[in-house]
């Protein structure tokens, strides 16, 4: 009985080293709790007849060998126990190291396939924002408003508008400051008549006191245009032309026109036009003219011999109103003869209470006698289009006396003194403001313009000197007619 029960105890300590349950699994147990499992090893009846109690001390050699040697089979199971234990450890680290093992394996065989099939993308560094290219913004040229020219403090100094002697397209422009200070010239704007000449300078140009600054046309000489400060294109016609300076505020700085021929040069010797101290202009007696040099001197012609004046010095600025003294007086046989030249001399637009109170004067600033047949007047609108003013038939057998005046008005709004020469129909009238008039010979030539932004009621618009094509507000008209003395 005793045997029985020990192996029965035996074979619990068994099972829970086996690992069948742990230690806390069976005392915690409900067998365990309620005393199931106790009284299965130990029958209450064998507590209660002494039985157990007395057979304890009954056991014999036998008993006390298989206990011995249950006990030792406990140790070994013990042993076994932690044995297994640290297999299990072991297999359990193992089993880690080799699942370990198998993802590096199986990582390192999906990059090799990876790379294999689909290469990675190589990697794009950021790259810095490409700056946008400026935009080159047309200049805004200057327009002309009809305000005289300042001509202070750089004047158009002299200009080749013939070209030279080696080729007609070899034309320049020499401005110059006539100033005691350094004048920044840059963004200053140059243009000819038909503004085939649109010329703008760089911005660092400068001009020295008395300094000079030329502007060269382009050709198919490209060399030649080196020693120049600066390069055009377009082309300076030799009649009917004009060039006008502007500063970089489009103030008028300069203007010189030929109406319809230059006022000096010679196409034939090319010799250039150069500029007087009064502002009037001369052919120069270099050949070639003088580029970057002080102006050749004017030489006058006097019955006895020829006069050299002294050449420009520059340097402080002169005055438009500053007159020459005149040549002494020329014998006929020496007097060189100027053709006949018409201008307009002073334009007037109405007046106070009388709209229609308009005339044109002429001026007739050659040494010939002007015919005016086959000649008419047109009228020019802010938007340029041109219609018939005074008509050919009202000039026919019609002419102007060398430095004589002629008067043209219109028919019935003119009420003033002198008379008028020619009249125009009472229906046609000049504007106030953004007007013009043309003139025409017979040839169909236009031989001079006048054009204005504003004219005031009551006042005119006069021509400031018969060199030039600049116009001043004249606050109390003064029309003359052809028998004007």
């Amino acid at each position: 009985m005793a045997v029985n029960k020990l192996a029965i105890i035996l074979g619990t300590i068994i099972l829970c080293a086996s690992g069948f349950f742990s230690g806390k699994e069976v005392f915690q147990s409900e067998s365990f709790k309620n005393g199931a499992l106790i009284a299965s090893l130990f029958p209450v009846n064998s507590f209660e007849a002494g039985t157990l109690v007395d057979e304890i001390p009954l056991r014999t050699d036998m008993e006390v060998v298989e206990e011995k040697s249950a006990s030792g089979l406990q140790n070994n199971i013990v042993a076994a126990q932690g044995r297994t234990a640290g297999n299990i450890k072991t297999q359990k680290t193992a089993v880690a190291v080799n699942s370990v093992a198998k993802t590096a394996v199986k990582q390192k065989k999906q990059a090799t396939t990876t790379e294999t099939e689909e290469p990675e993308s190589p990697v794009v560094m950021a790259q810095p924002p490409v700056p946008a290219r400026p935009v080159q913004k047309e200049p805004v040229f200057c327009l002309e408003t009809g305000a005289p020219p300042a001509n202070d403090p750089v004047i158009i100094n002299e200009v080749a508008w013939m070209g030279d002697a080696v080729s007609a397209q070899r034309e320049w422009i020499e401005l110059k400051n006539i100033s005691s200070a350094v004048i920044p010239i840059g963004g200053w704007q140059l243009f000819d008549k038909s503004r085939t000449i649109k010329t703008v300078i760089r911005n660092d140009a400068v001009l020295s006191a008395g300094g000079t600054f030329v502007l060269a046309r382009q050709g198919k000489d490209k060399n030649w245009t080196d020693g120049a400060d600066a390069a055009f294109s377009g082309t300076i016609n030799n009649s009917d032309e004009e060039l006008t300076l502007f500063d970089a505020g489009c103030r008028p700085i300069d203007k010189v026109s030929a109406l319809p021929a230059w006022p000096a040069g010679n196409n034939e010797t090319k010799a250039t036009m150069e500029r007087a101290t009064d502002f009037s202009w001369y052919t120069s007696s270099i050949p070639g003219g003088t580029p970057k040099i002080q102006n050749s001197p004017r030489t006058i012609v006097t019955a006895e011999t020829s006069v050299a004046e002294e050449p420009e010095s520059g340097g402080a600025s002169q005055q438009l109103q500053q007159t020459p003294e005149a040549p002494p007086p020329q014998s006929p046989s020496e007097t060189p003869q100027q053709p006949a030249r018409v201008l307009i001399s002073e334009v007037m637009a109405g007046m106070e209470g009388n709209a229609d109170f308009d005339f044109i004067e002429l001026y007739n600033a050659g040494d010939t006698q002007a015919d005016l047949t086959g000649w008419t007047i047109k009228k020019k609108s802010s938007s340029g289009s041109e219609s018939s003013f005074v008509a050919i038939s009202r000039l026919e057998g019609k002419s102007i006396q060398p430095k004589k005046f002629f008067l043209l008005g219109n028919e019935t709004g003119y009420t003033g003194e002198p008379i008028l020469d020619v009249v125009w129909p009472h229906s046609y009238s000049l504007a106030y403001t953004n007007n013009a008039v043309v003139i025409y010979n017979a040839s169909g030539e236009k031989t001079d313009e006048a054009s204005w932004t504003e004219i005031l009621k009551g006042q005119s618009y006069e021509r400031a000197a018969w060199t030039s094509n600049e116009f001043t507000i004249r606050p109390s008209p003064s029309p003359q007619n052809s028998q004007t003395p």
